[in-house]
């Protein structure tokens, strides 16, 4: 799961936003797949630790992810702002 994190982070750098989504839908998967299982005997303190650390590295990752996804969502609507603005202008001056 981690390495798909990693994934995910990279085409979120490189803008390969289609790849990001595939790659989230894929780690859903996984996880629901971890998740479901029932957890035997108690697990080593080292063990639940490991467990941790990966857990944090995932979620300073999608805290990353996600602030570059708002910076995309920004931009997009930054250009759907200008070209509403830009059909105003044409119906203004076709029309008038």
């Amino acid at each position: 799961m981690l390495a798909l994190t990693h994934r995910m982070l990279e085409a979120a750098r490189a803008g390969q936003w289609n790849t990001l989504v595939d790659l989230e839908i894929e780690r859903r998967r996984e996880l629901a797949n971890v998740s479901g299982g029932v957890s035997p005997e108690p697990e080593a303190v080292a063990f639940q630790r490991s467990k941790a650390k990966i857990l944090r590295q995932i979620l300073a990752a999608d805290r990353e992810v996600a602030t570059l996804a708002r910076g995309r969502m920004d931009e997009l609507s930054n250009v759907l702002g200008i070209i509403g603005t830009r059909r105003r202008l044409q119906r203004a001056y076709t029309t008038g």
